[in-house]
């Protein structure tokens, strides 16, 4: 008795499908847009659908970073917040170094130690403020700090260097800009440099708002 040999048949792939109901261009131009489109879709779906997922893909880690972030600078200023003396502002601003908030500790650090007459640390903090801080009034301070620790430590040169690039700085605040070229302008006075007091009594005058540096100066200009 002879038995049957039952043969089984393997579904088509989505590949195989499609190939079988693939139209050559030239009989797809001939056909209604919308048929024509029937048939891009059914050629290129599974590619399609590749690129969105891979782009979904995308957007959920470029979001989960953003909301990392988020959390992130959130914690920061939670602890920036909660300091209060200067061992805390220190440990703070060497852990954020280069974060805003730890360029506003490393000024509050280099103020304190000014005060208390300790230049080389305030030095020091001034220059990591300059570093951590944005272009801005803050920043403007930091460099003025810089360069009056730096002539406290016995850094003239420099001090000149740092006061005339901050006096001549355009893009810097105005009364920062201001104070520079009046401290400037006082280590001329006592180099006996006519010249260059002469050109940053000018530059203060051309500062707007810059009267109250203008007049100090005047009051402290000897007669003659």
């Amino acid at each position: 008795m002879n038995s049957e040999k039952k043969t089984t048949t393997t579904p088509p792939t989505p590949a195989e499908a499609d190939e079988r109901n693939l139209v050559s261009e030239s009989a797809a131009s001939n056909l209604p847009l919308e048929d024509q489109l029937q048939i891009w879709w059914d050629t290129n779906k599974f590619r399609m659908l590749g690129i969105a997922a891979l782009i979904l893909l995308v957007v959920a880690g470029w979001q989960g970073i953003r909301l990392a972030r988020e959390s992130a600078e959130a914690q920061i200023q939670e602890i920036y917040q909660a300091l209060v003396t200067d061992e805390e502002k220190l440990a703070f601003a060497n852990e954020h170094p280069n974060h805003p908030l730890g360029g506003i500790a490393w000024l509050s650090l280099a103020d304190q130690s000014f005060s208390e007459e300790t230049y080389s640390d305030a030095e020091s903090y001034y220059r990591n403020a300059v570093q951590a801080l944005d272009p801005s009034p803050f920043q403007d301070r930091a460099r003025l700090g810089t360069a009056m620790a730096a002539l406290k430590n016995g850094k003239r040169g420099e001090t000149l260097t740092l006061l005339e690039a901050l006096a001549n700085d355009e893009t810097a605040f105005g009364a920062s800009r201001a104070e520079a070229a009046f401290h400037r302008a006082i280590l001329a006075l006592e180099d006996n440099d006519q010249a260059s007091y002469d050109r940053f009594t000018e530059l203060i005058n051309s500062i707007p708002f810059s009267e109250g540096w203008s007049s100090r100066l005047t009051a402290i200009e000897p007669a003659g």
